[in-house]
């Protein structure tokens, strides 16, 4: 049995890596693009989460008030509640 080996020329070999630096480039591009939108998406994110902080924290102050007596009231100038009793049977 005779078993023919091929021998690959030089433009065979040249070519493959040709290809395989080209598409190391292209998964690079890929890569560097990703990271740039990543840091793009995390900048308005971090923007949005302050404005968002902002605008509920000035809505909880104005919720959270708690209305006092003026301060020049006397114990006797304010309003006193009576407990309201049930007739008995």
């Amino acid at each position: 049995m005779k078993l023919s080996l091929r021998i690959a020329s030089r433009s065979d070999d040249g070519s493959a890596v040709v290809v395989m630096i080209v598409l190391l480039g292209l998964m690079l591009i890929f890569v560097l693009a990703n990271l740039k939108t990543l840091h793009f998406m995390d900048r308005e994110l971090k923007l949005i989460e302050k404005r968002q902080v902002q605008r509920l924290s000035a809505t909880a102050l104005a919720t959270n008030l708690i209305p006092q007596a003026p301060t020049n009231a006397t114990p006797s100038t304010l309003p006193v509640v009576e407990p309201v009793q049930t007739p008995e049977k």
